[in-house]
């Protein structure tokens, strides 16, 4: 089935009977299409066909052929009106899955060769403003041989882009959607019982698909159907947790959409499983592992596994749903291939269901087939104002469905490790002290030497800092900003499968899925407000108790009224006012500095309180989060396949430290060494003796990032390569330091006289490293 992905299909575009006569009509032609194409790349090759200028005759034709290939249109034959006069009926022929967002392998990225380069690179120029500068460092590297020179200006972000006209296509009368793949949509309408026939027959039939122009009234219909979509869900806190919390009773009350005998013990489980999640002894609970069910994992795993499956979207509608609903079925590696196989695209199913369980993608190559091939998008940046250049980035290359691939300027490294570079040292930049992005739960903070300036410093993740409703907006915009940034590039790190050196709080993930927090969820933000606040509530619990009892009369209801304590303090003497607990400039209330807190008001200075941490303090930076990254294609509610550590792992790795046998297992010695050598020995025992953050230093000097997949050294590619550096004969191998290709994981290793020296050359090359990539 999968050899089938590398045969086109073949389409003749007709003109709609209601068409202007003024639109020229290309029934006549036949066109060879990737069954991976959506109906955006027809979309635009009716473009290139019939509105747009054309040029002088050499320029034109290689301009069309480039735009077709792009699109996945492989091959255009004229012939008569039965089709078949200049039609190539080679059933052998194999051309390779290329849709619109897939590339012909000249055009493609890999990941063992990211030096393979090609296409246009953008540079991302960021005017300078008012405001502090910051820089970052890096280490000298080495580039891949192959690295790209700079193009002409005319590739600069702010090139201009001229209108173009909208299309609509149907097939067998129904409206096809621009995302909408040509497999999908064509097993659609020629399912048979009999499978296998049905579908060769899909690669036999010719396709009339008809095209007209979207007229002026549907365009302007469809901005306002997008402009007044419904707003995000809002934010929410509740002051108690109740014994049936608000996620237990719709597990209850709200149907399962699968109509199936084993409905009910479905629901049965989704009340456990919710109820489970609540308890927070982690003794108490039930281990994950009790709700995994194996038939079911199995089957959707073989289901996940078929390429026309997944590429011509046959999922069974229960598999879906019984994944959005009942996802604790399944364990952690079916659920992450389900989000890949479903949610980003096309080209990176094949990618995800080919390694599953170890298969290796590029073993299918040699039987013809390039499987999930993907351009990539280029950009140069400079290192100057990185957060700035890197919310341009984002801004240009988050609905863009090619792999993002960085340089900077004035370097000449290129490839996956400045790539991985850009996606540590912005994910660092977001999390810089004088943004006023984050809530700190430490006082002593992570500084760079070099710059001054500070990180913040939270330990259980990242969580927005509240925002006062007040705030001027100048201000306010800027947050906005900053935190739809953000949204776009975890969803950008998610789709192009790389790691960011950040932790979002699991209450973040909560708040953007739609639940609702309680007091309770403060703990983990804040250990010693939760105690003070916890204390605080049962003090409004119990005054209001006693005015609620009729059995006392009024003096002596009074009476324990007054003598309610806090730590054997009235609360008048605490000398609290409505503003944010260790941040004054945040009122709770207008003119809350100068509100006092009295025991009358408690309940509403600890609602107060709740709201601003986990209410409306937040829905700002919640909402422009969900934005940023729905605006990636990825709806927010996918995430709730996951908890809170399984997210954490999904966009930040593992940081495991590793021993001595994973080392010998997952490496590769070659060009003068082998794993008997000494000065390997030497390396592997060095390695194996590193600190938590000397073994990130060390990584990041190898990688670019400092982080390694969730496998750990098994998962990372290419495989880390040792080679011995080659060194004149005249000098000393203990005069050279150890230099790297990050694109490539390749250490080049003199062969130092003593484990000592190379310990200490290795620590020079690591800490003293340059701001950039450079040959060595």
């Amino acid at each position: 089935e999968l050899r089938l992905l590398g045969r086109p299909f073949k389409l003749r575009l007709v003109k709609a009977p209601d068409a202007a006569d003024t639109l020229r009509d290309l029934g006549s032609n036949i066109v060879l299409i990737d069954p991976l194409a959506t109906g955006n790349g027809i979309m635009e090759f009716l473009r290139t066909r019939l509105c747009e200028e054309r040029g002088e005759e050499g320029e034109e034709h290689e301009n069309n052929e480039k735009e077709r290939r792009r699109m996945g249109i492989l091959e255009e034959h004229v012939g008569d009106d039965d089709g078949t006069d200049g039609m190539e009926e080679d059933e052998d022929e194999e051309t390779g899955p290329f849709g619109d967002d897939q590339f012909r392998p000249e055009d493609s990225f890999d990941p063992e060769n990211p030096g393979d380069a090609g296409g246009t690179v953008v540079n991302v120029e960021v005017e300078s403003t008012s405001g502090p500068e910051t820089t970052s460092r890096r280490r000298s590297s080495e580039p891949t041989p192959t690295t790209p020179r700079p193009r002409p200006s005319s590739s600069t972000a702010s090139s201009s882009q001229t209108h173009k006209p909208e299309f609509v296509i149907t097939y067998n009368g129904q409206a096809v959607g621009s995302g909408v793949a040509m497999l999908e949509l064509f097993r659609q309408h020629h399912s048979t019982q009999d499978t296998t026939k049905g579908l060769h027959h899909m690669w036999e039939t010719i396709h009339t698909i008809h095209y007209n122009l979207r007229s002026v009234e549907e365009a302007s219909d469809r901005f306002v159907h997008a402009s007044s979509s419904s707003p995000a869900s809002t934010t929410r806190f509740r002051l108690h947790a109740p014994l049936l919390t608000e996620e237990i009773q719709r597990s209850l009350t709200a149907p399962l959409t699968i109509s199936d005998p084993t409905h009910d013990a479905l629901l049965l489980l989704r009340v456990l499983w919710n109820i489970t999640k609540h308890i927070k002894n982690p003794a108490d609970r039930l281990p994950r592992a009790s709700f995994v069910n194996a038939r079911l994992t199995t089957k959707i795993s073989r289901l996940l596994q078929d390429p026309l499956t997944v590429c011509g979207g046959g999922l069974p509608d229960w598999a879906i749903h019984i994944m959005a609903e009942c996802s604790f079925l399944f364990p952690f590696e079916v659920r992450k291939l389900f989000l890949s196989c479903t949610t980003f695209g096309v080209p990176r199913a094949l990618q995800a269901m080919l390694g599953f369980g170890g298969t290796d993608r590029h073993a299918h190559e040699g039987e013809g087939v390039r499987i999930g091939r993907i351009q990539r998008f280029k950009v140069r940046i400079s290192r100057n104002r990185f957060l700035e250049s890197a919310m341009r980035v984002l801004e240009l290359s988050h609905k863009q469905p090619s792999v993002l691939e960085v340089e900077y300027m004035d370097e000449v490294g290129t490839g996956l490790g400045p790539t991985l570079e850009f996606y540590t040292i912005a994910s660092r930049e977001i999390q810089r002290r004088h943004l006023h992005l984050w809530m700190e739960t430490e006082t002593d903070t992570d500084t760079d030497t070099d710059t001054g300036t500070t990180f913040v410093r939270c330990p259980n993740g990242l969580y927005p800092l509240p925002f006062p409703q007040d705030a001027n907006l100048g201000r306010r915009e800027r947050v906005r900003d900053l935190f739809r940034f953000l949204g776009r590039f975890v969803a950008k790190a998610l789709i192009d499968s790389r790691l960011v050196d950040m932790h979002l709080h699991p209450n973040l993930w909560r708040l953007l899925c739609g639940d609702s927090l309680t007091l309770d969820d403060i703990a983990s933000l804040d250990r010693s407000l939760y105690t003070t606040l916890s204390a605080l509530r049962d003090l409004v619990e119990q005054k209001e108790a006693i005015e609620q009892d009729t059995t006392l009369d009024e003096t002596t209801r009074t009476q324990q009224v007054e003598a309610l304590r806090f730590n054997g303090a009235s609360v008048e003497a605490l000398c609290l006012d409505f503003t944010l607990p260790g941040h004054p400039g945040i009122p709770l209330k207008p003119n809350g500095a100068h509100v006092p807190v009295t025991l009358g008001n408690l309940r509403e200075y600890v609602e107060s309180v709740c709201n601003m941490l986990l209410g409306e303090g937040v829905a700002h930076a919640v909402s422009a989060f969900r934005l940023g990254f729905e605006e990636s294609g990825i709806p927010i509610r996918t995430m709730a396949l996951f908890g809170g550590v399984e997210l954490d792992e999904l966009l930040c790795g593992c940081e495991r430290l590793w021993d001595i046998d994973t080392v010998v297992e997952h490496t590769r010695c070659d060009h003068g060494y082998t794993q008997n050598s000494r000065a390997i020995k030497f390396l592997f025992e060095i390695m194996c003796s590193m600190a938590p953050h000397e073994q990130r230093e060390f990584l990041e000097f190898l990688t670019g990032s400092p982080r390694l997949p969730l496998e750990g050294l098994k998962e990372l590619h290419p495989k880390l390569t040792i080679v011995r550096r080659a060194v004149d004969p005249r000098s000393s191998p203990d005069d050279f330091l150890p230099s790297v290709m990050t694109c490539a994981n390749y250490l080049k290793l003199p062969d130092y006289s003593s484990k000592d020296v190379m310990r200490e050359r290795i620590r020079t090359a690591v800490a003293g490293s340059a701001e950039s990539f450079h040959l060595s």
